[in-house]
């Protein structure tokens, strides 16, 4: 990304970021649905105690259905390091962590136990996925248009 920013090819860019977002969403799905169908055997293979493998099987079988949006978390902060923006990167992990994810989990913990806690993990990648998404393609498209006015003449 950076690479292509500082060379001002914007178009690889965008192509890079939307194949990327591609990615984790294809692969995500499909690692969320084969966990969700195989956690309880994948969790057999590691322990055979029927409540650890019941636990992990109830984990394997929510958490990864946010696994697509976590993954596009990952590349947005990635993103928005590489375009000269760290603060916003701190702003989506803190956000998810401290804001999102410790509360909730305590909350979900007191109501529903263990299984509030998986919910509160899958809960705040999503919420924070999709946000982080929307935000980056407007600190794109706003970061790109500012760096071609003030590049603009140049020419």
């Amino acid at each position: 990304m950076g690479q292509n920013w500082g060379a001002k090819k914007f178009d690889r860019v965008k192509q890079a970021l939307q194949f990327s977002i591609l990615f984790c969403l294809v692969w995500g799905t499909l690692v969320a649905i084969a966990l969700g169908f195989g956690g309880g055997w994948l969790a057999s293979q590691f322990n055979r105690d029927p409540d650890v493998v019941a636990i992990a099987a109830r984990y394997l079988s929510i958490v990864p259905i946010s696994y697509t949006t976590l993954g596009i978390v990952l590349i947005c902060s990635s993103t928005f390091n590489a375009l000269g923006k760290p603060l916003p990167s701190l702003v989506i992990n803190l956000t998810r962590m401290l804001i999102l994810y410790l509360p909730l989990a305590y909350l979900g913990n007191r109501l529903f136990g263990v299984l509030g806690i998986f919910a509160a993990i899958c809960f705040s990648n999503l919420a924070v996925g999709i946000g982080t998404t929307i935000w980056t393609g407007k600190i794109y498209h706003a970061a790109e248009w500012a760096f071609r006015d003030a590049h603009s003449t140049d020419a």
